[in-house]
């Protein structure tokens, strides 16, 4: 997180200041105004967000022999389940891309609305539908799926992603405009 940072702002290293909570993303205490974090990790590789406004990342390595059947009706709702269910050649890539849009956008929320909020409860069909709330961005490689959620369309989106291992950009984000299956 140091390093994206200053490569993001020109603060040292060692200038930024971080506060770890139990049960909590680390929270960083000297931020300029109007910034905001989100930080995911899975299998090894670690993503992390800047925005000026609300944002919620999520990665997943993507487990391809699993029962998404069985685990679906515990997070999704119905249309959702529908879209799992409805191509078995595309299942483990269709819950993905709801997992990680729905944790993405739990992360995005505020602390206080993410109490109130079961993930069964957010519909990323209807996530993407209503532009005037939320924008998913969306990226896939063969071992990862990558959600993004932020409250305002940003101008513009840097990747960067660790452990570096090439100048090649891992992920290509794109803008979900519907829920293709």
């Amino acid at each position: 997180m140091r390093h994206a940072l200053t490569r993001q702002f020109g603060t040292p290293e060692d200038e930024w200041e971080f506060i770890d909570k139990p049960n909590c993303p680390p929270m960083v205490n000297n931020l300029p105004k109007d910034t905001y974090l989100s930080l995911s990790h899975s299998n090894g590789l670690i993503c992390f967000a800047i925005s000026s406004s609300s944002i919620g990342l999520d990665l997943e390595y993507v487990l391809a022999n699993r029962n998404y059947e069985a685990l679906s009706p515990l997070v999704m709702d119905d249309e959702e389940l529908r879209i799992i269910t409805r191509n078995k050649n595309e299942q483990a890539n269709n819950f993905y891309r709801l997992w990680c849009a729905k944790e993405a956008y739990y992360k995005a929320i505020s602390r206080k609305k993410q109490l109130e909020t079961s993930l069964k409860n957010i519909s990323i069909p209807t996530l993407i539908s209503d532009r005037k709330q939320w924008f998913l961005y969306e990226g896939k490689n063969q071992q990862f799926q990558l959600s993004l959620v932020v409250k305002n369309k940003p101008e513009i989106i840097k990747c960067y992603h660790y452990p570096t291992s090439s100048n090649e950009q891992m992920f290509t984000l794109t803008l979900s405009e519907e829920f293709i299956v």
